[in-house]
């Protein structure tokens, strides 16, 4: 039953994407292209504190 309504989930995606018009979807893709995306240090924040802990505990043994 679950497979059947995924495979009409994406028949309904395929039917909409050509439905629309070719310079609508460009349109969408140049829009998606040109959107400001967060900087790495925002997406890689939670790596950032536990780098941060470790070259302390690392510089701590070597003193």
């Amino acid at each position: 039953m679950a497979d059947k309504t995924f495979v009409e989930f994406i028949i309904d995606l395929t039917i909409d994407y050509y439905q629309t018009p070719k310079e609508e979807r460009q349109r969408l893709k140049k829009e998606r292209k040109n959107q400001v995306t967060s900087p790495y240090s925002h997406k890689w924040f939670g790596l950032l504190p536990s780098t941060i802990k470790q070259l302390k505990k690392s510089s701590e043994k070597n003193n």
